[in-house]
């Protein structure tokens, strides 16, 4: 059965290292700020597709990085292009992880409209990425936790999750603005030491 969103994310923090950067978007915003307050953490907001085009040009400029982007099947939807660039460029460093509940959460819960049974890890692969993973459940989550975090990109992984109950993007005011968190993720890069992953 599908996985909560809590639980993703607490998959991603517990395997994420503390020299990664974490581009996350839309749904996430609440519950990832409540696991994570890291400099390398960057918040896309207001640009709805975008966060996986971000965190390939991070990871295109930062080799030495891990970058994993914490995207939504609705924000996916509005920039698939992005699947094909990444195929194109194949960055080691990239982690691309969608958490696909079938609706566009943010904008008041819009089924998602796309053929039945059609998996984005499949769109993907036929994008001409070669890591690419569709996840259905708990166990699923747990088997690809090595290949997701522990072996080179590009990887993609669709995760099914369940529809989250509605809420307000808390804190959502309290974040930076554009140009303020952008400053504020360039010197994190530019001061904290970056070790290639793994090392």
């Amino acid at each position: 059965m599908p996985v909560s969103r809590s639980a993703v994310l607490g998959w991603i923090a517990v395997h994420r290292n503390p020299t990664d950067v974490v581009v996350y978007t839309m749904g996430a915003c609440n519950e990832w700020q409540e696991l994570s307050s890291s400099r390398l953490d960057f918040f896309v907001g207001g640009a709805m597709g975008y966060a996986s085009t971000i965190g390939l040009g991070l990871a295109l400029a930062r080799p030495g990085c891990r970058v994993i982007v914490i995207d939504g099947d609705g924000s996916l939807l509005m920039n698939l292009g992005t699947l094909v660039t990444v195929a194109a460029h194949a960055p080691a460093n990239l982690v691309h992880l969608v958490l696909d509940n079938g609706h566009y959460e943010m904008v008041g819960r819009v089924p998602v409209l796309r053929p039945a049974g059609l998996g984005f890890a499949a769109v993907a692969a036929a994008s001409g990425q070669q890591r690419c993973h569709e996840i259905h459940d708990l166990s699923g989550l747990e088997a690809a936790a090595h290949d997701v975090f522990g072996t080179p990109g590009p990887i993609f992984c669709a995760i099914q999750t369940e529809l989250s109950p509605p809420e307000p993007m808390k804190g959502a005011e309290g974040l930076l603005g554009a140009p303020q968190a952008a400053a504020e993720l360039r010197d994190a890069l530019t001061t904290d030491p970056i070790k290639a992953p793994g090392r």
